[in-house]
């Protein structure tokens, strides 16, 4: 369920910016009810009660990484899509009549994941959830420090995923299989298939991650 492409030297030079994150309620609250899903409903698939959920959507509760990762899989949308920052003076706003949407390197979002030594910087959609229509590429650098895990578990999603490695390299445990993707490889995921990465290295790993 997986292919490996292989090349044999990249040069790559990754800006990051600097932001806080906290966890978009609204945005939970608006993609379950145009879902028309029911709090009951979305508690059942993250595993929690409905009103946990309720609260997460106030803004009173922050959920777990598990908790977070299970919505995701059940609306069919990538993990970092919860989250939000404080927005920047070079947000634009998004014409669906455009041919081109263009984020500029200081427009992206910075996520911390507060439960992993990991750092997203989204390079798509700009924490718009209005922009899915307009880009349905969903697009992610992720820095993985040393022996650090990218999820607490194998994880699925149903949608395809392309990794591509910076920098660095990185185990990659698929279903059964473990394999090295090192500086240069790409890798292929298909929908619905469990996964989980690991940096094996003493230094950070850099990934690009393309999904849709």
């Amino acid at each position: 369920m997986l292919k490996l492409f292989r090349a044999n030297k990249i040069n790559a030079i990754i800006l990051f910016n600097q932001d806080g994150n906290m966890i978009n309620g609204s945005y939970l609250r608006q993609l379950r009810l145009s879902r028309h899903c029911t709090l009951k409903q979305a508690s059942a698939a993250a595993g929690c009660t409905a009103s946990f959920i309720s609260q997460v959507e106030r803004g009173l509760k922050e959920p777990s990484l598990s908790t977070l990762r299970n919505l995701a899989d059940f609306f069919g949308v990538s993990l970092v899509s919860f989250f939000q920052t404080t927005p920047s003076s070079n947000d634009g706003t998004l014409d669906a009549d455009t041919s081109y949407y263009l984020v500029k390197r200081d427009m992206r979002r910075l996520i911390v994941l507060p439960e992993l030594s990991v750092r997203c910087e989204e390079i798509t959609n700009n924490g718009n959830p209005s922009a899915k229509s307009i880009c349905p590429i969903h697009g992610a650098i992720y820095t993985l420090s040393s022996n650090c895990w990218i999820s607490e578990s194998l994880v699925k999603h149903p949608f395809d995923e392309c990794v591509f490695i910076l920098q660095g390299s990185l185990k990659a445990y698929i279903g059964e299989d473990i394999i090295t993707v090192a500086t240069g490889d790409c890798l292929y995921l298909y929908a619905n298939t469990y996964h989980n990465f690991f940096n094996h290295c003493t230094e950070d790993c850099i990934v690009i991650s393309l999904n849709g």
